[in-house]
């Protein structure tokens, strides 16, 4: 589980260190209504497979979010929810 500790994060956003830490180099499927700034590049920049769906926070996630969820999960071999 991912303990969100660092809420004075400066930079970034206060997520990020908490979710790095947790994923290391594995593969990662975030979602997230309001991941922060900065996380769109950082997802983007990683060297290994990363998706990052972020959903209408009035709405919540749909069948498209869900879709593309398990079609990540299914490419890349990983299904590991925490």
């Amino acid at each position: 589980m991912i303990s969100f500790t660092d809420r004075d994060a400066k930079d970034w956003t206060w997520k990020l260190p908490a979710v790095e830490r947790f994923v290391a180099d594995r593969p990662l499927a975030w979602l997230d209504d309001d991941p922060g700034q900065g996380a769109d590049d950082w997802a983007a920049d990683r060297s290994v497979p990363t998706l990052l769906v972020k959903p209408d926070g009035y709405v919540g996630w749909t069948d498209a979010e869900c879709g593309a969820l398990v079609n990540f999960a299914r490419r890349h071999g990983t299904w590991h929810c925490d």
